[in-house]
């Protein structure tokens, strides 16, 4: 799948056996016009070895919102990458108008349920 794919989207946890995950041997499995996205969490990909890909263009692109460190450190080889091949963003994709209004919903609900003695969201 890693041969063929035009776009990865890594939304996993990371484990022993997703740290490094992504790194410069898989990327020279892949196609040259790959997009990458990780919106999981940064050591799954190797932010040293994507960087090295992005600049000998072997892969099309890389967005994410994760680092290997964060806060992002001004030694990342990341930063270094001068292309429009790659797109940065802040961690906080749940963050919209909307996803904040319910969360403020769902906690009063919650609260509300609680105080009447009631049960809300049950799993069995």
């Amino acid at each position: 799948m890693i041969k063929t794919s035009d776009i990865i989207s890594i939304h996993c946890p990371l484990t022993d056996k997703t740290k490094g995950l992504f790194n410069y041997k898989v990327f020279q499995e892949m196609k040259k016009s790959v997009i990458i996205i990780n919106m999981a969490r940064g050591p799954i990909v190797v932010n040293d070895d994507i960087a090295k890909a992005l600049q000998e263009n072997l892969i099309g692109g890389y967005g994410t919102d994760v680092f290997d460190e964060e806060p992002i450190k001004a030694s990342n080889k990341l930063l270094e990458v001068r292309s429009e091949k790659i797109v940065f963003s802040p961690h906080i994709g749940w963050a919209t108008i909307e996803a904040r209004e319910r969360l403020f919903n769902e906690t009063l609900k919650n609260i509300e349920s609680f105080l009447k003695g009631e049960y809300r969201n049950r799993i069995v």
